[in-house]
């Protein structure tokens, strides 16, 4: 019995080292909130190619902004719409991201 719980005891110890952090946080938000949160329409949304909107966090975990990645092959006028930075990337306020999940 005491073998038994002290292998149960290493396995978590070993879980728990191996386990792994992510400073960035996926969020799932409906299309509409998306397209809503990019300026675009529902269907110029669904025919623009991009990463998953993901959180920015500060050292000690909390969310500060919001981030999504839009690929350059997108359609130009679309792409003139959204707020990109020299990366492709836009940035949301915190408060904005989460104010769609009251939508």
């Amino acid at each position: 019995m005491i073998e038994e719980t002290n292998t149960t005891q290493l396995n978590l110890t070993r879980s728990m080292r191996t386990k792994q952090e992510f400073a960035e946080q996926k969020i799932r938000l409906p299309d509409h909130a998306l397209a809503h949160l990019l300026g675009l329409s529902l269907s110029e949304y669904k025919h623009l190619s991009h990463k998953p909107l993901k959180a920015s966090k500060d050292s000690r975990g909390n969310i500060i902004e919001f981030y999504m990645q839009i690929s350059n092959n997108n359609n130009p006028e679309v792409m003139a719409k959204i707020g990109l930075d020299l990366n492709n990337i836009v940035w949301f306020e915190r408060d904005e991201v989460e104010s769609c999940y009251t939508k």
